[in-house]
């Protein structure tokens, strides 16, 4: 967070952000209670969601340029044979590894977002743009794998790639995404596709400290738990988030909600 922040500042002006980590006192239960039911409201009325993955490392800086390059349709066919483009797949494959993309409260922080924008030390990129990249790296991944055995420099990073297939976040993130909701042509929320059940299901490799946002951080994403105006406790329908809860306790009302 102190290194996002020291990026994100303006030096000739005052930028306004909110950061759930310092705009939601973390200790204070009751406030948790109540806020988790509003951060859906936040992220969809803000104006862009910025997604920190860190500083600059692993060539994160040759990822982000060659983003544009992948999505350059007309051009992939001879960038998944042209060896000279192995260390920029692997900087991409890289960058899809970062442990952001594997937090459960990203998923909300990208569903609901109007817009939103990647960030990696000095290097930007919109999401839609990345997630497409995503999309047409697994697309052309047989042929990429290939271009990985064809190559004695990159034997060794052969399994990695089908790691990144299989388990990194941002491969699942991108899939799970675009099978949430119903939009209109405007890019409205018009229907909810999935019940929390579902969701739950669907999103176990994704981590988060509570074990209790395994639940809690999907309730605004669900079609049988859209927020209620009773905020006090904090309610999606029948479901209350209640951080006194004990972890078995949530666990034991998310079975009976889903029954």
């Amino acid at each position: 967070l102190f290194a996002a922040l020291r990026h994100l500042r303006y030096v000739d002006k005052i930028r306004v952000l909110w950061v759930d980590a310092l705009c939601i006192d973390q200790s204070n239960i009751a406030e948790r209670n109540l806020q988790v039911a509003r951060m859906s409201e936040i992220y969809s009325n803000a104006e862009k969601v910025l997604v920190w993955l860190g500083e600059a490392a692993d060539s994160s800086n040759l990822a982000f340029a060659f983003i544009d390059r992948v999505l350059g349709v007309d051009r992939l066919d001879g960038l998944v044979k042209d060896e000279n483009t192995l260390d920029m797949w692997h900087a991409l494959t890289n960058l899809m590894r970062r442990t952001w993309f594997s937090r459960r409260w990203v998923v909300q922080e990208l569903a609901l977002a109007k817009r939103a924008i990647m960030l990696c030390g000095e290097d930007t990129v919109e999401w839609e743009k990345f997630s497409d990249a995503v999309g047409l790296f697994d697309m052309k991944f047989d042929d990429i794998v290939q271009l990985y055995v064809d190559s004695h420099k990159m034997q060794g990073e052969i399994e990695s790639m089908f790691y990144v297939r299989a388990l990194s976040g941002a491969y699942r993130l991108v899939n799970v995404l675009g099978n949430l909701f119903r939009r209109s042509s405007s890019g409205q929320i018009k229907e909810r596709l999935l019940n929390l059940e579902d969701l739950v299901l669907n999103l176990p490799s994704f981590q988060a400290k509570d074990p209790r946002d395994t639940i809690y951080s999907l309730l605004s994403l669900a079609r049988d738990t859209n927020p209620t105006p009773d905020l006090s406790p904090a309610k999606f329908n029948s479901f209350e988030v209640n951080y006194q809860k004990s972890i078995i306790a949530v666990f034991r009302d998310f079975v009976a909600f889903s029954i």
